[in-house]
């Protein structure tokens, strides 16, 4: 780790050990995954080890997997108007936390905003900042600060913390995952975190109804043989057909771009009366970033996500397709 970043890592773990009876909320991005999650609990774990009470505040539409690992403790389902402390994970916009509907961030008064990231894409918002794109996900990002402390980690937090490396690396099976990212794994596996139970819970109980899906998906998907690109467009229909929600989809993308000659993967799929994007690439020199930021989201160069407002899946392909054409040319 580069001496600067290994000073604004030591910087805000100085930070994050000097709070003591500051009133303490957690946040993070709608729809958590497990790096969204494992972080979020991770960072409560850590505080509460430390003699602090910090509550989390959490969107409910998340994947399935991850809830296992949550410590319903720390969860409340209401916010106060105003809070010492606001520490915000995994979310590379400050309007995609996962707040109660309406809520902004700059509707909760707060006398610091920590903003913890590793999407290159986020513009620092917090009052203190660490972005660190080059690391694979915010879960390994609390590690390297938990470790530059020695702070005590418990199970819970060492299990959420390495839920959200594996699940951001594809079990390691993503381009993001470094040699930085195997040691923080081999120190979180030394303090007890439950590589089984973790694998088991997240990839090997995939209930039979979301395989029934994805096979529906594979038969459906659009490709674009000429740009190597794929997309999935998820219905409503389609979600109560198979009784499933789309968070329950999440892994559509992985399981398509695992396909030979794809290089692009995109999922559509709709989210009230807006319809969400997720998208992801294969190769470091085609990235997808610049057309989530056309759709108006970000993320990372090869995995990101968007949401078009007011529109329909219909609609949203069309448009989709127009932004397609402009950044990676014809098909």
């Amino acid at each position: 780790m580069a001496l600067n970043k290994v000073n604004a890592y030591e910087a805000l773990i100085e930070e994050l050990c000097s709070l003591k009876d500051e009133s303490i909320l957690i946040l993070t991005h709608v729809k958590p995954d497990g790096d969204a999650s494992g972080s979020a609990m991770a960072m409560a774990e850590m505080l509460a080890e430390r003699g602090c009470s910090p509550v989390i505040y959490l969107d409910d539409n998340y994947e399935g997997s991850v809830e296992y690992f949550q410590n319903k403790d720390f969860l409340v389902d209401q916010l106060v108007s105003s809070y010492d402390v606001i520490i915000c994970l995994d979310c590379a916009i400050d309007k995609r936390l996962g707040l109660p509907k309406g809520t902004t961030l700059q509707d909760i008064e707060a006398v610091k905003v920590i903003n913890i990231d590793h999407h290159v894409s986020n513009p620092e918002y917090g009052t203190t900042n660490l972005i660190d794109d080059q690391s694979s996900a915010t879960c390994e990002m609390l590690t390297q600060l938990f470790r530059l402390k020695d702070v005590k980690v418990n199970l819970s937090c060492a299990n959420n913390l390495l839920l959200g490396v594996m699940t951001d690396t594809g079990c390691y099976k993503f381009n993001n995952a470094t040699s930085e990212t195997f040691d923080c794994t081999g120190w979180l596996l030394e303090k007890g975190a439950e590589k089984s139970i973790l694998v088991e819970k997240v990839y090997q109980s995939t209930p039979l109804k979301v395989m029934q899906v994805q096979s529906w998906a594979i038969s459906n998907m659009v490709v674009l043989e000429n740009i190597k690109l794929a997309y999935i467009k998820v219905t409503d229909d389609v979600l109560e057909n198979y009784d499933v929600r789309v968070e329950d989809l999440d892994s559509l993308v992985d399981v398509v771009r695992e396909i030979e000659g794809i290089e692009l993967v995109c999922r559509l799929s709709p989210d009230g009366d807006n319809v969400r994007f997720s998208l992801r690439s294969t190769n470091e020199e085609r990235p997808i970033l610049p057309l989530a930021k056309l759709i108006g989201g970000g993320g990372h160069q090869l995995a990101c996500g968007a949401t078009m407002e007011n529109t329909s899946i219909a609609d949203a392909e069309t448009k989709f397709l127009g932004y397609v054409k402009e950044v990676f040319g014809a098909w």
